[in-house]
């Protein structure tokens, strides 16, 4: 419920361990440390214990690949300054880079973390100046607030689209969530250091925990809040790499369309939007044309969803509810299904000769308009199988699969599951055109 609030408004980094996080620990460090810049040893005493609290930090979280983007970054800067020499934030962005692929492990940039990260980052050194110079205040305190609030718009405008992408929702609230959260959790973090250092004196530690306690409690109660504002999460967006790419696009061509007040800037713009509208037309198109049935992989028993156009149907029992709505909704989140609009239907509940949603279930068979499926995950009996029924699918775990080698098997597809100790090449079938599909290798997607 804690990380679905915080997801909500949009500052889920701030349960992460994520360079916010190091930049915190750093700031506070270089503060408390600001006494060794008395002369050139004491620098470089600093910058040895800074480094050192850096990575040893990245190497007590876990090291996740935001973290080390962030320490990467932050020990160029250390050790240009102790150079002296200027630091180029792109300059250290790359150089992050170049050293997680080559030191770390070059598919790291797989993982969703640090292509947001290096994003947000991005986004932040590129957007965030043009953001701020559009309003000037003269109050401080107004002119931090905005500050805050340009950061947290660069940090949005870059990363929005491929947080869509993977997560298929948008924080509505976005900027009121960074406003609150981000400033209490910054003052947790150093309330939190604080009780460390503080620890040997128990009156005091005892004083600080509490307040630290309310913190977090205001903190978590912040993000709940948010979330129950109505609108908060616009959800069930559903874009491909296509879309993704043009986002992109739009989003060059809109910001150096202010900065050079160039028309052909303002001609891809409106040709990008253009081309992204067609797209996701043209993919609602083919979405209504489809029907399809998709069998789950990590359910105990058959359980399945069977797609026709934009309708949905969710076939479940009662021992993998849970399983089978998580795999039905990312499912059709991913595919531009509506889940308010799913019908489901509890497989325990069905009787035999009964129709569920145009789908008849007999004994084991179950009849998907012209395809014939047979479920024999319980038990096998020889009857089933002796009959001169052409069946399209046997849905079966590597236990009653094993007993099948022995019998004539009048199928076109056997789907196993739990088959990861099975060596399919050991198994002989008297019927060789049967295709064998292990769930093991994800879920199986059939169209009708």
């Amino acid at each position: 419920e804690t990380m679905k609030a915080f997801s909500a408004s949009g500052t889920l980094h701030v349960l992460s361990v994520s360079g916010m996080h190091v930049g915190i620990i750093f700031t506070a460090l270089s503060s408390l440390l600001v006494f060794l810049n008395r002369n050139r040893y004491t620098r470089l005493l600093r910058l040895f214990i800074l480094l050192g609290a850096l990575w040893f930090y990245a190497l007590l979280t876990g090291l996740s690949p935001s973290v080390i983007r962030s320490a990467m970054m932050f020990s160029f800067i250390l050790i240009g300054k102790s150079l002296n020499r200027s630091s180029n934030i792109y300059n250290s962005l790359s150089l992050s880079a170049l050293f997680i692929f080559v030191l770390f492990d070059p598919l790291m940039f797989l993982e969703v973390g640090l292509q947001l990260s290096f994003l947000a980052v991005a986004g932040i050194a590129f957007l965030y100046p043009k953001i701020y110079r559009m309003v000037f205040f003269k109050n401080i305190f107004l002119d931090k607030v905005w500050t805050l609030m340009a950061v947290s718009i660069a940090a949005q405008a870059a990363t929005f689209a491929l947080s869509i992408y993977y997560f298929h929702q948008f924080p509505n609230y976005f900027l009121l969530a960074n406003l609150i959260i981000i400033p209490l959790s910054t003052i947790a973090i150093f309330a939190g250091i604080l009780l460390l250092i503080i620890n040997p004196f128990p009156f005091l530690c005892i004083k600080t925990g509490f307040i630290v306690k309310q913190l977090i409690f205001l903190l978590n109660a912040s993000a709940v809040f948010i979330q129950d504002l109505p609108g908060a999460v616009w959800e069930g967006i559903s874009i491909n790499m296509l879309n993704l790419f043009n986002i992109f696009i739009i989003l060059f061509a809109l910001v150096y369309f202010f900065e050079s007040k160039s028309i052909n800037m303002l001609y891809l713009f409106l040709i990008s939007c253009c081309l992204l509208l067609f797209s996701k037309n043209y993919q609602n198109y083919i979405r209504l044309q489809e029907k399809n049935l998709i069998v789950f992989s990590n359910t105990f028993s058959f359980c399945f969803q069977l797609n026709n156009g934009f309708n949905s149907f969710l076939f479940y029992h009662s021992s993998d509810s849970i399983s089978a709505f998580k795999n039905s909704s990312n499912y059709c989140i991913s595919n531009g299904l509506n889940i308010n609009d799913r019908i489901c239907v509890n497989l325990d509940n069905v009787s035999k000769s009964q129709t569920a949603n145009n789908v008849l279930f007999l004994e084991k068979y179950i009849l998907i308009e012209n395809y014939l499926i047979l479920d024999l995950t319980k038990q096998l009996k020889s009857n089933f199988l002796s009959e001169n029924i052409l069946i399209n699918m046997i849905y079966v775990n590597k236990y009653t699969f094993k007993n099948l080698k022995n019998d004539k098997i009048n199928a076109k597809e056997i789907v196993v599951k739990n088959a990861n100790d099975i060596n399919f090449s050991l198994i002989e079938f008297r019927n060789h055109s049967s295709k064998i599909y292990s769930l093991s290798n994800g879920a199986r997607e059939i169209k009708l």
